[in-house]
């Protein structure tokens, strides 16, 4: 059975809908869909254990509520033993630690000259000014009035650490750059 009908199906309590699905409800995954190549986070151990036990609790418990087979889950993980809970934690682990060498590392940029200023006056104004929020305007306020042959002092050290930075991309960085500011265009298309 296809992706799209399988979604019909469910979305019709068990029954198939005929003719178009609204926008919204077309591009739905189910699991198991062998098409989906994003490096999806891996769920956690609790998660792996509800996956587990769900059909089990829905079909002893049919008249429960969803949130209620959540607590019902949660209250069995409590109690499981310790040993039973590792399993699924080590499991967990496993596909964690394969997830994170699937992640391409992109380099970051360096910081930009605003950045570099307000990492430098961040510590000094941190005894004046304890809340967050305030150091940042404060420091905001500082930089307009600060005159430009001292800001000059701030752009020339990121130009020459952006220049360093563009000389340690690779060919296969710029890609990982590219693609991901594609599936960020993308996200916001699909708003």
């Amino acid at each position: 059975m296809s992706v799209k009908l399988l979604n019909k199906y469910l979305l019709n309590n068990g029954k198939f809908i005929t003719g178009r699905l609204p926008l919204i409800w077309s591009n739905v995954r189910c699991f198991g869909d062998e098409n989906i190549k994003e490096n999806k986070r891996p769920a956690s151990a609790f998660a792996m254990f509800f996956k587990e036990k769900h059909p089990v609790l829905k079909r002893d418990n049919p008249l429960m509520t969803p949130t209620d087979l959540m607590r019902l889950a949660s209250n069995l993980w409590k109690n499981q033993s310790l040993s039973n809970q590792e399993h699924f934690k080590t499991e967990y682990e496993e596909r964690l630690q394969i997830y994170k060498q699937s992640i391409k590392e992109i380099p970051k940029r360096p910081a930009t000259p605003y950045i570099l200023f307000f990492k430098e006056k961040n510590l000094l104004l941190s005894y004046d000014y304890p809340n967050v929020v305030e150091r940042a305007k404060q420091c905001g306020y500082m930089w307009q009035n600060l005159s430009d042959a001292e800001k000059h002092k701030y752009r020339e050290t990121y130009e020459m650490a952006l220049e360093q930075y563009n000389e340690n991309l690779t060919e296969e960085d710029k890609q990982n750059i590219q693609e991901k500011k594609d599936s960020k265009k993308k996200r916001k298309a699909k708003k």
